[in-house]
């Protein structure tokens, strides 16, 4: 990913910017969604006595 300067942070459409400084995080956020519904999914199918209900 590039990086922002200053100057484009001033002076470009606000929206792009916000989209540009923030698209690391959201593909983090998105990637430890995933990796916690996988976590759920397998959880799910163990039997109670192992999963510590």
């Amino acid at each position: 990913m590039r990086k922002v300067t200053r100057e484009e942070i001033l002076t470009d459409n606000p929206l792009k910017v916000m989209f540009v400084l923030s698209f690391p995080v959201m593909i983090s956020q998105f990637l430890h969604t995933l990796y916690h519904l996988a976590d759920t999914f397998w959880l799910g199918h163990l039997p109670p006595a192992e999963s510590g209900e």
